[in-house]
Protein backbone atom coordinates (compact mmCIF):
# COMPACT_ATOMS: atom_id res chain seq x y z
CA UNK A 1 0.00 0.00 0.00
CA UNK A 2 2.71 2.44 1.08
CA UNK A 3 4.69 1.76 -2.55
CA UNK A 4 1.08 2.48 -4.47
CA UNK A 5 0.99 5.86 -2.32
CA UNK A 6 4.10 6.42 -3.51
CA UNK A 7 4.11 5.60 -6.99
CA UNK A 8 0.90 7.71 -7.66
CA UNK A 9 2.20 10.59 -5.66
CA UNK A 10 5.44 10.51 -8.43
CA UNK A 11 3.02 10.48 -10.95
CA UNK A 12 0.49 13.14 -9.83
CA UNK A 13 3.29 14.86 -9.22
CA UNK A 14 2.33 15.59 -5.37
CA UNK A 15 5.84 15.81 -3.44
CA UNK A 16 4.12 17.21 -0.28
CA UNK A 17 1.65 14.34 0.05
CA UNK A 18 4.30 12.05 -0.89
CA UNK A 19 6.31 13.00 2.05
CA UNK A 20 3.59 14.09 4.62
CA UNK A 21 1.01 11.31 3.88
CA UNK A 22 2.71 8.55 6.69
CA UNK A 23 2.62 11.58 9.28
CA UNK A 24 -0.61 12.94 8.26
CA UNK A 25 -2.10 9.55 7.79
CA UNK A 26 -0.84 9.18 12.04
CA UNK A 27 -2.73 12.67 12.90
CA UNK A 28 -6.20 11.35 11.28
CA UNK A 29 -6.14 8.32 13.46
CA UNK A 30 -5.69 10.31 16.50
CA UNK A 31 -8.19 12.49 15.48
CA UNK A 32 -10.62 10.21 14.39
CA UNK A 33 -11.02 12.18 11.49
CA UNK A 34 -13.52 11.19 8.44
CA UNK A 35 -12.01 10.43 5.08
CA UNK A 36 -13.15 13.74 3.79
CA UNK A 37 -10.92 15.86 6.56
CA UNK A 38 -7.67 13.48 5.62
CA UNK A 39 -7.95 13.98 2.01
CA UNK A 40 -9.17 17.87 2.67
CA UNK A 41 -5.86 18.12 4.89
CA UNK A 42 -3.64 16.27 2.16
CA UNK A 43 -5.16 18.43 -0.66
CA UNK A 44 -4.75 21.44 1.62
CA UNK A 45 -1.22 20.71 2.53
CA UNK A 46 -0.07 20.14 -0.87
CA UNK A 47 -1.50 23.72 -2.15
CA UNK A 48 -0.60 25.60 0.38
CA UNK A 49 3.02 24.71 -0.30
CA UNK A 50 2.91 24.37 -3.93
CA UNK A 51 1.65 28.17 -3.46
CA UNK A 52 4.28 28.88 -1.36
CA UNK A 53 7.27 27.59 -3.96
CA UNK A 54 5.43 29.60 -6.56
CA UNK A 55 6.13 32.60 -4.63
CA UNK A 56 9.57 31.85 -4.42
CA UNK A 57 10.38 31.22 -7.73
CA UNK A 58 8.63 34.21 -9.12
CA UNK A 59 10.91 36.02 -6.58
CA UNK A 60 13.99 34.40 -7.67
CA UNK A 61 13.08 35.08 -11.21
CA UNK A 62 13.12 38.51 -10.57
CA UNK A 63 16.92 38.68 -10.64
CA UNK A 64 17.02 40.57 -7.26
CA UNK A 65 20.98 41.89 -6.34
CA UNK A 66 19.78 41.62 -3.02
CA UNK A 67 16.97 40.61 -0.30
CA UNK A 68 15.06 43.14 0.89
CA UNK A 69 11.36 43.31 2.57
CA UNK A 70 9.38 46.16 3.27
CA UNK A 71 8.37 44.92 6.42
CA UNK A 72 12.02 45.63 7.22
CA UNK A 73 11.80 49.29 6.27
CA UNK A 74 12.96 51.34 9.05
CA UNK A 75 10.02 53.34 9.70
CA UNK A 76 11.65 55.09 13.05
CA UNK A 77 14.28 56.54 11.12
CA UNK A 78 11.53 57.37 8.71
CA UNK A 79 9.13 59.22 10.11
CA UNK A 80 7.09 60.96 7.47
CA UNK A 81 7.48 57.56 5.36
CA UNK A 82 3.94 55.85 6.79
CA UNK A 83 3.04 52.10 6.43
CA UNK A 84 -0.29 53.24 4.96
CA UNK A 85 1.76 55.37 1.67
CA UNK A 86 3.85 52.01 1.37
CA UNK A 87 1.25 49.89 1.35
CA UNK A 88 -0.09 51.74 -1.51
CA UNK A 89 3.07 51.62 -3.16
CA UNK A 90 3.01 48.20 -2.87
CA UNK A 91 -0.76 47.21 -4.20
CA UNK A 92 -0.83 45.06 -7.08
CA UNK A 93 -3.65 46.84 -8.68
CA UNK A 94 -1.88 50.11 -9.23
CA UNK A 95 0.66 47.59 -11.33
CA UNK A 96 -2.27 45.78 -13.07
CA UNK A 97 -3.33 49.14 -14.05
CA UNK A 98 -0.20 49.79 -15.56
CA UNK A 99 0.46 52.68 -13.36
CA UNK A 100 4.09 53.34 -13.44
CA UNK A 101 6.54 54.42 -10.23
CA UNK A 102 9.23 56.29 -10.25
CA UNK A 103 11.64 56.90 -7.00
CA UNK A 104 13.96 59.69 -6.84
CA UNK A 105 16.46 61.13 -4.66
CA UNK A 106 20.42 61.07 -3.43
CA UNK A 107 21.93 58.04 -2.43
CA UNK A 108 20.85 56.52 0.74
CA UNK A 109 17.35 57.56 1.02
CA UNK A 110 15.88 54.00 0.78
CA UNK A 111 15.12 54.37 -2.77
CA UNK A 112 16.62 50.57 -3.23
CA UNK A 113 15.36 49.20 -0.13
CA UNK A 114 11.21 50.25 -1.00
CA UNK A 115 12.40 49.40 -4.78
CA UNK A 116 13.49 45.87 -4.03
CA UNK A 117 10.83 45.43 -1.58
CA UNK A 118 8.06 46.42 -3.38
CA UNK A 119 9.00 44.06 -6.49
CA UNK A 120 9.12 41.35 -3.91
CA UNK A 121 5.43 41.74 -2.13
CA UNK A 122 4.31 42.12 -6.29
CA UNK A 123 6.31 38.82 -7.14
CA UNK A 124 4.59 37.04 -3.37
CA UNK A 125 1.49 38.15 -5.33
CA UNK A 126 1.47 36.36 -7.98
CA UNK A 127 2.72 39.14 -10.83
CA UNK A 128 5.82 38.31 -12.83
CA UNK A 129 8.57 40.50 -12.01
CA UNK A 130 11.84 41.18 -13.50
CA UNK A 131 14.76 43.41 -11.70
CA UNK A 132 16.87 45.45 -14.32
CA UNK A 133 19.23 48.81 -14.51
CA UNK A 134 18.74 51.50 -16.53
CA UNK A 135 22.33 50.57 -18.43
CA UNK A 136 21.62 47.18 -18.75
CA UNK A 137 17.93 47.62 -20.39
CA UNK A 138 18.72 50.15 -22.85
CA UNK A 139 21.61 47.73 -24.32
CA UNK A 140 19.05 44.57 -24.04
CA UNK A 141 16.67 46.79 -26.32
CA UNK A 142 19.28 48.03 -28.79
CA UNK A 143 20.41 44.09 -29.42
CA UNK A 144 16.97 43.24 -29.89
CA UNK A 145 16.72 46.30 -32.12
CA UNK A 146 19.50 45.40 -34.17
CA UNK A 147 18.37 41.73 -33.88
CA UNK A 148 15.07 42.90 -34.94
CA UNK A 149 13.34 40.50 -31.96
CA UNK A 150 11.78 41.62 -29.14
CA UNK A 151 13.12 38.88 -25.91
CA UNK A 152 9.19 38.06 -24.55
CA UNK A 153 10.16 39.95 -21.17
CA UNK A 154 10.64 43.19 -22.77
CA UNK A 155 7.01 42.87 -24.85
CA UNK A 156 5.57 44.43 -21.73
CA UNK A 157 7.46 47.73 -22.37
CA UNK A 158 6.10 48.48 -25.93
CA UNK A 159 4.12 51.93 -25.67
CA UNK A 160 0.45 51.24 -25.06
CA UNK A 161 -1.00 54.51 -24.55
CA UNK A 162 0.62 57.84 -22.73
CA UNK A 163 0.80 57.75 -18.96
CA UNK A 164 1.70 60.12 -16.45
CA UNK A 165 4.23 58.51 -14.02
CA UNK A 166 3.68 58.43 -9.99
CA UNK A 167 6.58 59.97 -8.36
CA UNK A 168 7.84 59.42 -5.54
CA UNK A 169 10.53 61.98 -4.38
CA UNK A 170 12.35 61.10 -1.31
CA UNK A 171 14.63 64.05 -0.08
CA UNK A 172 17.26 64.86 2.83
CA UNK A 173 15.40 66.67 5.96
CA UNK A 174 15.80 70.78 5.46
CA UNK A 175 16.07 70.15 1.91
CA UNK A 176 12.29 71.46 1.51
CA UNK A 177 9.76 69.61 0.48
CA UNK A 178 8.06 69.44 -3.04
CA UNK A 179 4.66 68.49 -4.03
CA UNK A 180 2.65 68.09 -7.15
CA UNK A 181 -0.01 65.96 -9.06
CA UNK A 182 2.46 63.36 -9.04
CA UNK A 183 5.08 63.99 -6.52
CA UNK A 184 5.06 62.95 -3.09
CA UNK A 185 8.21 63.95 -0.48
CA UNK A 186 9.34 61.34 1.65
CA UNK A 187 12.35 62.18 4.35
CA UNK A 188 15.83 60.09 3.81
CA UNK A 189 17.14 58.05 7.51
CA UNK A 190 19.90 60.31 7.54
CA UNK A 191 19.84 63.47 9.24
CA UNK A 192 21.93 66.65 8.85
CA UNK A 193 24.57 67.71 6.14
CA UNK A 194 23.88 69.54 2.99
CA UNK A 195 21.60 68.84 0.31
CA UNK A 196 23.25 67.23 -3.36
CA UNK A 197 21.91 67.35 -6.55
CA UNK A 198 19.40 65.31 -7.20
CA UNK A 199 19.71 61.70 -10.10
CA UNK A 200 17.01 60.12 -11.18
CA UNK A 201 17.97 56.40 -9.83
CA UNK A 202 19.34 54.19 -12.40
CA UNK A 203 17.75 50.66 -11.28
CA UNK A 204 14.16 50.45 -12.29
CA UNK A 205 11.50 46.88 -11.85
CA UNK A 206 10.37 46.37 -15.57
Amino acid sequence: MDTAIDEACRALHLPTNRRRVQEMAGAAMRQRSSYKDFLADLLEAECAEREERRKQRLVRDASFPRPKRLEDFDFEENPNVTPELVGTLSDPASVKAGQPLCLIGDSGTGKSHLLIGIGTAMAEAGLKVRYTTTVNLVNELAEAADEKKLDPHHRPLRPRRPALPGRVRLSRPGQGRRQSCCSRSLPSARRGGPSRSRRTPRSQLA
